[in-house]
């Protein structure tokens, strides 16, 4: 299988056939309700144009649970090397280190979850995903 290489202008994370975000503004968002989230994802049709793969500007969500209950994550720190974003929050009892990894059509999301030191951290629970998935140009099922 042949792999383009993904690229970082700034902070902008794309490839060949993906790309996270408007190909403008940084992938992630530093603030806000979405903070340490990417922003929406998108892929290069063969005829190279762009098309949205979450519902109108969507991003991908992400949730996490600390003893059964939702840990909001603070402030991310943010950096960017390579094709990689790495992003550290903490959250609650825990500290959260997701780190984003794009290639031509692959997008790697991986997750480390780490106590703080003498926490006793239990039931943690981790969501990602999209509120409404989208395909192309329009919302309908296609199926006949």
């Amino acid at each position: 299988m042949l792999l383009w290489p993904a690229s970082v202008v700034g902070e902008v994370m794309t490839s060949a056939n993906l790309r996270l975000g408007d190909g403008i503004a940084a992938s992630i968002y530093a603030t806000g309700e979405f903070k340490g989230n990417v922003k929406q994802p998108f892929y290069k049709t063969p005829a190279g144009t762009w098309k949205k793969l979450t519902y109108e500007t969507n991003g991908l969500d992400f949730a996490i649970h600390v003893k059964g209950a939702a840990s909001i994550p603070g402030t991310p720190i943010i950096s960017y090397d390579n094709g990689i974003a790495t992003v550290v929050q903490i959250a609650g009892l825990v500290t959260l280190t997701r780190t984003y990894s794009l290639a031509a059509a692959i997008f790697t999301m991986k997750v480390k979850v780490c106590a703080d030191k003498g926490s006793d951290v239990e039931n943690v629970q981790i969501w990602c995903g999209t509120q409404d998935d989208w395909i192309g140009d329009t919302d309908e099922v296609m199926k006949t």
